[in-house]
């Protein structure tokens, strides 16, 4: 009987360690997914795939160009919901902001050192703000949480001082019936 047992929490246990490895693999090509929408950006810098049709733009480099921005956040997007590590969604925002910055300031080079320093500073601009939001969010949470303990706590004890003062003893179990009704619609 113990044997059985034994055998079956083995078992149980290898599922879920294949559960959880197989989370992780997804964590990880999510993650992939999230750094190849940033890198996808700067394709045309890099290559032309040796294409010859420009489908009607003027050239290869901003077909590749129109064409990246199209998918790069499709990538984001079902990379985020197949949920990756948060640490990698900085790579294309990091990749994002050069690009932005460098749209409305041409002059500058992509090895600009200035540029990355910009770049790395609004990412981690970025990352504090979305921190503090975070942390405020679970702070008013909490509170709430709290303020309804609270309220539920001096509602029983209203309600506890009711019946035993003004509800006769007929009607006991109906009131009990309704103040257990009432605390799980508070839940």
């Amino acid at each position: 009987m113990k044997f059985t047992k034994w055998i079956e929490k083995r078992l149980k246990d290898q599922a879920t360690k294949a559960i959880k490895s197989s989370d992780s693999d997804v964590k990880i090509f999510a993650s992939f997914l999230i750094i190849l929408s940033g890198v996808v950006l700067f394709t045309d810098k890099i290559t032309d795939f040796g294409i010859n049709e420009t489908l009607g733009f003027e050239d290869t480099q901003t077909m590749i160009w129109i064409l990246c921005q199209t998918l790069s956040p499709l990538l984001l997007c079902i990379g985020g919901i197949l949920k990756p590590y948060k640490l990698f969604y900085s790579v294309p925002l990091y990749l994002y902001f050069i690009q932005f910055f460098w749209i409305f300031n041409p002059s500058y080079k992509m090895d600009d050192f200035l540029l990355h320093v910009y770049a790395i500073g609004f990412c981690i601009g970025v990352f504090l703000f979305l921190a503090l939001l975070i942390f405020f969010i679970k702070k008013v949470r909490e509170n709430s949480k709290k303020l309804i303990f609270n309220i539920r706590k001096l509602t029983s004890f209203i309600l506890f001082d009711i019946r035993n003062k003004y509800i006769n003893k007929e009607n006991r179990k109906e009131f009990a019936k309704d103040v257990i009704d009432f605390n799980k619609t508070l839940k």
